[in-house]
């Protein structure tokens, strides 16, 4: 019996193993994951220059064909290319006619003429400004000086492109090394002298932002986020007697509370207006009879009432002892039937619903004006004065520790995470902020084992080798198998980027940031570190972070030689990876295909109502820059590593930067919104004109490598005075790193008492504008769930003036609503 039943095993694993092997090939896979010292860049050493050309053909058709077709659809569908010239009145008069005519004058385009859409947006284009600037120049030494010298070398083993790259260089010319050294110093000086004049520029430039009246005018340049309150200053009146010291005082003090069953309401509001509008829209359009003759009221009443339905659940998940917060999860209403629920009327409860949410939001709101609510340990600041509200910031509260120590300055109400700001500020909370940095770090180094196999697809042969069932492959004619090994690897690259970068925002949101803006700053350090691991490192040096681990623990000093045998091997590939970013990300950023078929097409099913048609067609895209920021601060820092070991790389850089500098220009002219509620106010082109020293950094290891690694023809150390100079000159980019972060950090991020240049403001005028707003509005730093109104519901407009009788009945019927509109004036503005 036993036997029977081993043999019954071995037949179902002798089937399971043939299903399995007819997709891969198991001791192939062994053998490959077995060899993990060469980085999967280095399939691509030696190509020829034909297969290159072919491969940024292949990129520049599919681009050209993309903007041809953008250039064609951007004056037909404005509402689509151009929606915030369609909403806003940009001036400068109508668009050039042709199809090619709107690209200089956007190009001319000063990038202070962006200043309004914030200083992270124009300090991203001032840093495409700067990186074009410092190839143009480091290009043209470089690839003058260069390019002679390592294309008349003898290196046997260097073929097609490299041979224009230092590998070419051969040990009888030793001595030409002193190009590439002199080359490598003055590329370092030149970033070094230019990295400075740019710090002491923003430095200038944000102070003059910030102290004009254009931003001191907002409200949130005066507000501060103070958290571990003490019971004791629980209160308006302590808090103002705290404060009182700082010049000017507080002006309003919002004292957060416990939200989440008032969220609910409003939650359920909505809901009740979204069923209803979307019934009554669909009951207008199919039912032209229903208000035809002298139809009493009451009847239409009793025909709308009849429409029956499983009201949705909205389920509050809360996450303690973490948080009191509660993540608000919508299940369909159709579950419902299988807790043995019936059916109501959609009507019925959607008036309901909202007069029960009305009433309790209004007692709230009495009880929050009296301060007769339990309090959390934060409160929203707002000071008479912006120089007020940063010394507040700056100033240790409490001689305690941990109460008080807490603040953030410049809180935008609609950059506000809320419920990360009813998270606890404890043992627990540090913990988790700890395992997610875990998290991050252990993503970023399981992300090598995907990205090492993107190199299988560079090589068919093998591809097919280790995976059966892609034996199609080799029936493909040779020049599409060519352009697929070539284009591919590239595409996976970014796509597995794409798909990183969500992953890390999910797990930044989960640390508590309570602002997007804190989310930005973060997002950049991390993304930054991930990109340039996984997109370079791992690329060009090794396909295993283990070995490199132990390489570096093990031998210290081995790291240059490291760098030296592996990243010239590299530079064919980030040839191609740099066009492939320029021509498809320029390309499809332009024409947005995916974007503008659900635009078209699916968005007529999905917008049930009016105000849902509006909302998508007024909303303009937002830009979340951190991630932008750091993707760039790794091309440049590659590009910077290759300057002199492949001086072409300027060449492509260039050519990047050129593109995006264009679609930049036109998306935050034409499609992004002018406001960034996420704005860092200038924090984060510092941090990516920082992040540009890994670049330096690795440039300066590989050229040590590089001098003391290559023996000339008596296999003597020809360069060990060379490279003893630029390891020096490493120890100096290091001071000057540590030293413009010392001396310039605080400017980054503070403003000064002494204001100089700065635009000439009324104060007290301007107060006092600011006030009667904020009086007004006594709620804005409280939970948006607070400024609930009643309604307005808002029909289509089908010309026979069924929908304004059908408001007219339902107003009279309910006080639950605050009337009606066909045209969307006061509804769209009313809970949108």
């Amino acid at each position: 019996m036993l036997g029977f039943a081993s043999a019954i095993e071995l037949q179902n694993y002798s089937v399971s193993y043939s299903f399995v092997s007819y997709f891969i090939e198991p001791t192939k896979i062994e053998s490959f994951l077995k060899n993990t010292q060469a980085g999967a860049a280095h399939a691509t050493y030696g190509a020829d220059i034909g297969v290159l050309v072919k491969h940024l053909m292949t990129s520049f058709i599919l681009c050209v064909v993309q903007l041809l077709l953008f250039c064609c659809l951007r004056r037909v569908l404005k509402k689509f290319y151009q929606p915030r010239k369609v909403i806003e009145d940009l001036g400068g008069g109508p668009d050039p006619e042709g199809l090619f005519n709107w690209i200089f004058p956007l190009w001319r385009r000063k990038s202070k003429d962006y200043l309004d859409l914030g200083l992270d947006a124009y300090f991203f284009l001032r840093f495409i400004r700067f990186l074009l600037l410092f190839f143009i120049i480091s290009g043209f030494v470089n690839l003058s000086v260069l390019i002679p010298v390592n294309a008349t070398s003898s290196n046997d083993t260097a073929n097609g492109l490299d041979k224009f790259s230092i590998f070419n260089v051969s040990r009888r010319e030793a001595d030409r090394l002193n190009f590439h050294f002199v080359c490598s110093v003055f590329t370092i000086a030149l970033f070094e002298m230019m990295i400075r004049r740019e710090f002491k520029y923003i430095a200038d430039v944000r102070q003059k932002h910030m102290n004009s009246s254009l931003h001191r005018s907002k409200v949130s340049s005066r507000v501060i986020l103070l958290g571990n309150v003490p019971e004791e200053y629980r209160s308006i009146a302590a808090l103002n007697q705290l404060f009182s010291q700082f010049p000017g005082g507080l002006e309003h003090i919002w004292l957060l509370d416990e939200y989440h069953k008032y969220e609910r309401h409003n939650l359920y509001a909505n809901e009740a207006v979204l069923e209803m509008e979307s019934f009554l829209t669909a009951l207008l359009s199919s039912d032209k009879t229903l208000l035809d003759g002298d139809i009493p009221k009451q009847p239409v009443m009793e025909r709308v009432m009849k429409k029956l339905f499983y009201p949705p659940i909205i389920l509050p998940i809360k996450l303690k002892p973490i948080s009191k917060q509660a993540t608000y999860v919508r299940i369909p209403g159709i579950f419902r039937m299988f807790m043995l629920q019936k059916r109501v009327s959609l009507v019925s409860w959607s008036l309901h619903t909202l007069e029960i949410s009305a009433i309790a939001l209004e007692e709230r709101i009495a009880k929050l004006s009296t301060g007769d609510y339990e309090k959390m340990d934060k409160a929203f600041l707002m000071f008479k004065t912006q120089e007020s509200a940063y010394m507040a910031h700056q100033t240790l509260l409490s001689p305690e520790y941990g109460k008080m120590d807490d603040s953030l300055v410049e809180v935008d109400r609609n950059d506000i995470i809320w419920h990360n700001l009813m998270r606890k500020t404890g043992v627990m909370s540090i913990m988790v902020n700890h395992i997610i940095n875990g998290m991050i770090i252990i993503l970023t180094c399981l992300y090598v084992v995907p990205v090492s196999l993107i190199t299988l697809v560079s090589q068919i042969p093998l591809l097919t080798q280790l995976l059966p069932f892609m034996g199609f492959l080799k029936k493909l004619p040779r020049e599409v198998g060519s352009i697929l090994s070539s284009f591919l690897p590239t595409l996976m690259l970014s796509f597995l980027t794409d798909v990183q970068l969500t992953v890390f925002r999910i797990l930044l949101l989960m640390k508590g940031h309570c602002t997007g803006a804190e989310i930005e700053l973060d997002l950049q350090l991390w993304y930054f570190v991930f990109v340039f691991v996984q997109q370079f490192l791992v690329v060009s040096v090794l396909t295993s972070l283990v070995v490199v681990f132990v390489n570096v623990v093990e031998k210290p000093a081995s790291i240059p030689i490291l760098l030296a045998e592996n990243i010239p091997m590299s530079a064919i590939f980030f040839f191609k990876f740099l066009s492939v970013k320029a021509f498809a990300l320029c390309g499809s950023n332009f024409v947005r295909l995916r974007s503008l078929l659900r635009w078209v097409v699916i968005t007529k099913w999905v917008d049930r109502t009016p105000r849902q048609a509006s909302i998508r067609t007024k909303q303009l895209m937002r830009i979340q820059w951190g991630a932008v920021y750091a993707s760039f601060s790794v091309y440049a820092a590659i590009g910077i590593i290759y300057s002199t070991i492949a001086p072409f790389v300027s060449l492509f850089m260039i050519f990047l930067l050129i593109l995006f500098m264009l679609y930049y220009k036109h998306a935050l002219r034409y499609m992004y919104s002018r406001e960034n509620s996420s704005e860092t106010n200038g924090r984060l082109y510092p941090r990516a004109l920082f992040q540009l020293y890994t670049g330096i950094y690795c440039l300066e290891f590989c050229m040590i490598g590089i001098l003391l690694s290559l023996r000339n023809v008596q296999g003597e150390h020809t360069m060990k005075l060379h490279a003893l100079v630029v390891a020096f000159v490493f120890g100096l980019s290091v001071s000057s790193n540590v030293v413009g972060y010392t001396r310039f950090q605080k400017l980054f991020t503070l403003i000064p008492q002494i204001r100089e240049n700065s635009d000439d403001l009324d104060e007290k005028n301007l107060d006092e504008r600011i006030s009667m707003n904020l009086k007004e509005q006594s709620l804005l730093y409280l939970h948006p769930c607070y400024q609930y109104q009643k309604p307005t519901i808002w029909l289509p407009d089908n010309g026979n003036e069924d929908s304004e009788q059908l408001i007219l009945i339902l107003r009279e019927y309910t006080n639950a609503v605050a009337g009606g509109s066909t045209k969307g004036n006061a509804a769209a503005d009313a809970n949108s």
